[in-house]
């Protein structure tokens, strides 16, 4: 675990926002669609403080920017491209929370993405849109709270619950980061 990282934060225009980020490829199977409709029901509620960072490449990316741009959410959700394997742990300690999220398919409840991992270890805690073990893993740690994939509401109040309640959001994340050391060291 490491410190926010304060530049990358203010270059980002991330500075003052609870930061939820997606890190990995923004792919079909991801169903990130649901991040732009959750920005605009938070956006309704008159929710400004949260901001959605997605990193990283893939199919759907285009289509993602291209319906941000479309519903005026640019504010509300940051692309920011490929990143250098280098600079993921600083972007993991800049975010509050991580989304871990697959579409609604019963061939995603049998993998485990690896970035729960990353993320335990940072001390991050997830918004768990994965089904099967990848979630059991979480919710045993007490790493994260979960939700319910390709549901809007459903981001939104997991992402609310993280953000108005720092205090829950660390002990979710210290959780993380013991049970990675305790239970998945390599």
């Amino acid at each position: 675990p490491q410190e926010p990282d304060a530049g990358l934060l203010r270059a980002w225009g991330l500075e003052g926002k609870f930061v939820c980020s997606y890190i990995g490829t923004l792919g079909m199977a991801h169903g990130l669609e649901v991040v732009i409709e959750a920005a605009k029901i938070l956006r309704q509620k008159g929710r400004s403080d949260v901001r959605f960072c997605l990193v990283g490449e893939g199919a759907a990316r285009q289509a993602l920017e291209k319906e941000t741009i479309r519903s005026n959410l640019n504010d509300a959700i940051l692309f920011t491209g490929q990143q250098p394997k280098e600079k993921i742990p600083a972007i993991l300690a800049s975010s509050h929370a991580c989304l871990i999220h697959l579409k609604n398919c019963p061939l995603f409840e049998t993998v485990v993405p690896s970035k729960i991992f990353e993320t335990m270890a940072m001390g991050r805690p997830m918004i768990m849109g994965v089904r099967g073990p990848a979630r059991q893993i979480v919710m045993e740690a007490g790493a994260g709270v979960d939700m319910q994939p390709g549901s809007a509401e459903s981001l939104v109040q997991a992402v609310e619950s993280l953000a108005d309640d720092p205090q829950r959001a660390g002990r979710m994340g210290q959780a993380a980061r013991e049970r990675v050391i305790q239970d998945f060291d390599r």
